[in-house]
């Protein structure tokens, strides 16, 4: 049995000599007829540029990370500022049945106790929707405007 030796050599497979047979780097030279040069690193690391670059595109990913938050934090708005709606029109159409169909924008903020902008918001949003219509234009009342009522 051989002696191992304490320094580790690289070995070469030869298939064509069959897969046991393996030889040492000066075997291969001698095998072969080339020269081999070994353990010579191909490139020098800049460690300095490496740290450079991950600093850079740490900096990077925490503003997207902030960017994101940002985004989420609109998004939950959004979400709650539409819940909001919804709400609101299910209370306003709520009212307009109760009410035969018609009523004042003023009429429907005092009596459920919206914001005016929001009662205005809903009966856009309404309208748009064709759900509602806007009353006749001769109709007035003590707080001006028209009244609602559901389409024809």
């Amino acid at each position: 049995m051989e002696q191992q030796t304490s320094t580790m050599q690289p070995k070469f497979t030869y298939p064509s000599l069959g897969e046991s047979w393996v030889t040492s780097a000066r075997e291969h030279e001698a095998y072969t007829g080339r020269d081999i040069q070994l353990l010579q690193p191909t490139a020098t690391i800049d460690h300095a540029a490496v740290a450079s670059a991950i600093r850079e595109l740490a900096a990077k990913l925490s503003s997207i990370e902030r960017r994101l938050e940002r985004l989420e934090l609109q998004a939950r708005s959004s979400v709650r500022e539409l819940r909001r709606l919804e709400d609101a029109k299910l209370r306003v159409l709520r009212y307009l049945e109760e009410r035969g169909g018609e009523a004042y924008p003023h009429e429907i903020a005092r009596d459920l106790r919206m914001p005016i902008p929001l009662v205005l918001k809903v009966m856009n949003a309404l309208r748009e929707e064709g759900i509602i219509e806007e009353g006749a234009q001769g109709e007035e009342s003590e707080g001006g405007g028209e009244p609602t009522k559901p389409p024809s």
